[in-house]
């Protein structure tokens, strides 16, 4: 009498399948779960001048710190007189979660704007303004309603550079695609899949015997 062969039995057997079907979820959720961001944006936590900060004398240089180390692309660090005229020189030097940004000379008495606009650690542009005083006299000025005059050299140059750096670093970022640990969970799912299918051909090899 021939005897119909069923598959594995016991408890090995019947916990086969539920293992499988467990695998397979995994699989299914982590291929199917959105990417997660890896990091928060950076913030500017401090500054030097800083904000609304009345002092006795120009400065040589305005330094931003932030709460992560800034990408080395699309930095930029505007200063501004109440005309317009800009008064910060060259590009901005970024080290680690600091950049400095240098002035074209000493600042007479009277009221600034700073712009900054820079890349954060997880690769998405950030800008902010603030604004300082020269002089015990001088008046603060409005940081949103401050503009670059039209005269003013390589305002618009440095900015429209600054903008395309930080995009394309956002750019970057989002086709980064699945995170590392999404990777990891397929990996190890599949592992499992393979283990469960060997497990099942020799269980059944075993029992033939």
């Amino acid at each position: 009498m021939l005897t119909r062969f069923t598959g594995p039995t016991g408890p090995r057997g019947r916990r086969l399948p539920a293992l499988g079907a467990a695998a397979a979820l995994a699989v299914g959720v982590v291929l199917t779960a959105p990417a997660a961001p890896a990091l928060a944006h950076d913030r500017l936590v401090s500054s030097t001048p800083e904000a609304e900060e009345r002092l006795a004398s120009g400065p040589d240089e305005v330094e931003l710190v932030f709460s992560g180390e800034v990408m080395d692309v699309g930095a930029a660090v505007t200063v501004l007189d109440a005309d317009g005229a800009q008064v910060s020189q060259g590009e901005a030097g970024i080290d680690g979660d600091t950049v400095a940004q240098g002035l074209s000379e000493t600042l007479p008495d009277g009221g600034y704007v700073v712009r900054w606009r820079v890349v954060s650690s997880d690769g998405h542009p950030i800008s902010g303004a603030f604004s300082f005083a020269v002089g015990e006299d001088a008046g603060l000025l409005d940081p949103a309603a401050a503009s670059p005059a039209a005269d003013t050299p390589g305002t618009a140059a440095s900015d429209d550079a600054a903008e395309d750096g930080a995009q394309a670093q956002a750019d970057g970022a989002a086709r980064s695609g699945v995170p590392l640990w999404g990777v990891a969970g397929v990996g190890a799912a599949v592992g499992l899949l393979l283990y469960l299918a060997v497990s099942t051909v020799l269980a059944r090899r075993r029992r033939s015997d």
